[in-house]
């Protein structure tokens, strides 16, 4: 069997010694996309009979009152010709109309489990060659297929970790919420500003600093020139970690600033610069002028995320200008209200850096545990 460039030929070698078989991805799944009715995202509902599964990284993209062309036959897998985000759905659905392959075992579950192989499929990176077409690498997977008992308990396995991973997240979204309460308790909405405080824009009390891509050719990752962050990549739970460096930087951020993402998924993210960075375009560095107001205004751009998840100018991708950054509404509010608000809030921090850590810690021993799986090492019998 011929063997794509992308795979870990380790794992495929591993399992022909531990008798386990290979399968081409002919030889375990159709594509049943034909049979699944697509709908228009501008047509998704909030709620409704049926879900619709798209490419994005919800579960469920959205809802439908349809009934005629839902797809019966799960589980089966959907997979995203544009972003590569894999699903394992077990329920009846329509599929998005853009970029949605929906893939189907042709075995039986009792012979060969559609989780064992959606969770083989999940340790491939498959090359990201952008906004293109994906589904012709997927076909090339090559996946190991062990006895059904040991395909049972490599998914019981996994499954138990990442209810653990899940459990993380919803307490760590219990947080998010209890501070978003906290802000609305103590001082209302900003957008709003039904207390009547006194107000402020952000452009009056910080430089707001629009990043700029250095040149290509600038890039390094021997540390030579300033180090550059064009995103939440080298985001932590405070300050970035580089992982490249520019020797041409266009727009810098200095120790102190408030780092923020300014376009896709990702916006309305922060971190705080430790040092001097170059910034890329996907971020805005914020300089608040009186060191003072600091955490105040950190805190109040923390408590309007969701909003800044909502603002995309007209347009699908969110994109957050100058301008709008400029005009976000700050309370000027009584040293001891904001005393008490950090007090608690700084308890929360606490909560969620120990819950991150082990968010952490349970993703590492995720990819330890499934990479040792699909080797053979933890059940080859």
């Amino acid at each position: 069997m011929q063997f794509n460039k992308f795979q870990n030929k380790n794992i495929l070698i591993n399992a022909k010694k531990n008798g386990w078989s290979l399968s081409s991805f002919n030889e375990l799944f159709k594509d049943d996309t034909k049979f699944a009715r697509k709908i228009k995202k501008e047509n998704y509902l909030l709620s409704g009979k049926n879900p619709v599964i798209d490419q994005g990284k919800s579960l469920i993209g959205g809802y439908t009152d349809e009934d005629l062309g839902l797809y019966e036959e799960s589980p089966y897998i959907i997979f995203g010709d544009h972003t590569r985000i894999l699903k394992y759905v077990n329920f009846p659905s329509f599929i998005g109309a853009d970029g949605v392959k929906l893939i189907k075992n042709i075995h039986s579950d009792e012979d060969i489990q559609t989780k064992y192989l959606y969770f083989f499929l999940k340790t491939i990176e498959i090359p990201n060659t952008g906004y293109n077409r994906h589904f012709k690498y997927f076909k090339e997977i090559v996946i190991p297929i062990p006895s059904i008992n040991i395909q049972l308990k490599i998914v019981e396995t996994l499954e138990k970790t990442l209810l653990l991973i899940e459990k993380r997240r919803k307490q760590l979204t219990l947080l998010s919420s209890l501070r978003q309460s906290l802000f609305l308790e103590m001082f209302g909405n900003p957008f709003v500003n039904n207390r009547k405080w006194k107000v402020q824009s952000l452009g009056n009390i910080a430089t707001i600093i629009m990043g700029q891509s250095p040149p290509g050719a600038s890039y390094n990752t021997l540390g030579n020139g300033l180090p550059l962050l064009n995103g939440p990549a080298e985001f932590t739970d405070k300050h970035p970690i580089e992982k490249q460096w520019t020797t041409d930087p266009k727009k810098v951020s200095e120790k102190g600033d408030i780092l923020f993402c300014v376009r896709g998924a990702t916006a309305g993210r922060m971190n705080i610069s430790n040092k001097t960075y170059a910034i890329g375009r996907g971020l805005a560095s914020i300089r608040v002028t009186n060191n003072s107001d600091l955490h105040f205004v950190y805190l109040t751009l923390k408590f309007m995320y969701s909003h800044f998840q909502n603002t995309s100018n007209g347009s699908t991708f969110i994109n957050i200008d100058k301008k709008t950054l400029d005009s976000i509404p700050i309370f000027i509010v009584e040293n001891s209200f904001k005393e008490k608000y950090f007090k608690i809030s700084q308890e929360i921090e606490k909560q969620e850096i120990l819950l991150n850590n082990s968010l952490r810690m349970l993703k590492t021993k995720y990819s330890t545990l499934s990479q040792r799986a699909f080797n053979g090492e933890l059940f080859n019998k």
